[in-house]
C-alpha cells in the first residue's frame, strides 16, 4: 500500500512505544527448536538477548462484531498450549521481536535519546522478521501461518509540561462554568472505538482509542503526564498471504496518523513541530 502524500509527519512526535502484531491460528509441531533457531539467524541484526515471559493470549472480541462485544471483553482466546513467549532484544533495548505459536509483534521502544524511526521502517523491518519466521517453521516441515488479526499500536507519552486539556481536543472542550467548581478538569480519561471499513465497505476491524492522565515510574520517583493510545484491529481479507496482513498493517497505520491529529490540538501539533502534505514516514 503506498503511504498517502497528505498525511502528517512530525519532527518531534511524542511516540513513545510502537508496535505491529501479526496473530495467526496456533501452529501444530511448535518447539523450543524455533527461538534457538531465530536467535541464530537475526544476531546478526544486532539481537544480542534472549528472554522468555508467560505466553500472550488475546484477552480482546473480534474487532468486527458490534462495539458492545468489543468494548466490553470477556472472551480469551486460551491456549492449552505449554510454549512459552520469547523475547528477543537488541543490545540498545530498542526492538524488541516477541514470538509464540499464535503471534509474532516487534516492538520499538524509546530510549533515552532514541527518535521513532518512523513506521515504514519499522514495516520493512517486521516483514523481514516474518519471512525468516516462516522459513524457520518451513526448515522444520510446518506449515505458514493462517493469519486471523494484525494490530497496529501507538503509545504516546505526553508530559505533565503540555497538559492534557491543551493538547487532547475533546478535553480541550471541557469547560465547567459552575461557580464551586474549577473549570478545568484535574484528570481526563477518555476511550472511544470506531469501526474500519475497507475500500470493498467491508467492516474489517477497529480502531480504539484511550487518552488519560497518568504515571509512570522515572529513576526513584514517578513521571507524571498522560498516555495517549491508538489501536488499530484488522482481519485480513486472505489469511493465508502476508502481503494481505502487510496491507492491513499499513492501512492500521494510516488511520492512526490521521486520527492523532484529528483528536489533537493545533498547538500541541506545532509544539511537535507538524509538517503537513509531506512523504517523510511517521
Amino acid at each position: 500500500m503506498i503511504r498517502p502524500a497528505d498525511l502528517p509527519v512530525y519532527d518531534d512526535p511524542p511516540a513513545d512505544e510502537v508496535a505491529l502484531a501479526v496473530y495467526f491460528d496456533e501452529i501444530e509441531g511448535y518447539s523450543d527448536a524455533i527461538p534457538v533457531k531465530m536467535m541464530q539467524l537475526l544476531s546478526s541484526d544486532g539481537y544480542s538477548d534472549i528472554a522468555f515471559h508467560p505466553r500472550l493470549d488475546r484477552d480482546f472480541g473480534d474487532p468486527t462484531k458490534p462495539v458492545e462485544i468489543a468494548i466490553r471483553p470477556s472472551i480469551v482466546f486460551a491456549s492449552q498450549a505449554k510454549t512459552s513467549r520469547v523475547w528477543l532484544t537488541t543490545a540498545d533495548e530498542q526492538f524488541v521481536l516477541q514470538f509464540q505459536n499464535t503471534v509474532l509483534i516487534l516492538n520499538w521502544r524509546g530510549r533515552g535519546k532514541q527518535t521513532y524511526p518512523g513506521f515504514e521502517q519499522l514495516l520493512e523491518q517486521y516483514a523481514e522478521r516474518y519471512t525468516v519466521f516462516e522459513s524457520v517453521l518451513g526448515e522444520l516441515g510446518l506449515s505458514k501461518p493462517t493469519v486471523n488479526l494484525v494490530e497496529v499500536v501507538y503509545v504516546n507519552w505526553v508530559p505533565k509540561t503540555i497538559p492534557l486539556t491543551s493538547f487532547f481536543l475533546p478535553a480541550s472542550k471541557h469547560y465547567l462554568t459552575a461557580p464551586t467548581v474549577d473549570p478545568v478538569p484535574e484528570a481526563v480519561s477518555w476511550r472511544s472505538e470506531n469501526r474500519i471499513v475497507d475500500a470493498s465497505g467491508r467492516h474489517a476491524g477497529r480502531l480504539s482509542v484511550d487518552c488519560q492522565s497518568a504515571k509512570r515510574v522515572k529513576g526513584g520517583g514517578f513521571d507524571e503526564g498522560a498516555q495517549f493510545t491508538l489501536i488499530a484491529r484488522q482481519v485480513p481479507k486472505d489469511p493465508t498471504s502476508f502481503e494481505s496482513a502487510k496491507e492491513c498493517l499499513s492501512s492500521g497505520s494510516h488511520a492512526i496518523v490521521r486520527s492523532f491529529a484529528d483528536l489533537t490540538t493545533r498547538e500541541a501539533q506545532d509544539a511537535w513541530r507538524i509538517r503537513r502534505g509531506e512523504t517523510t514516514p511517521l
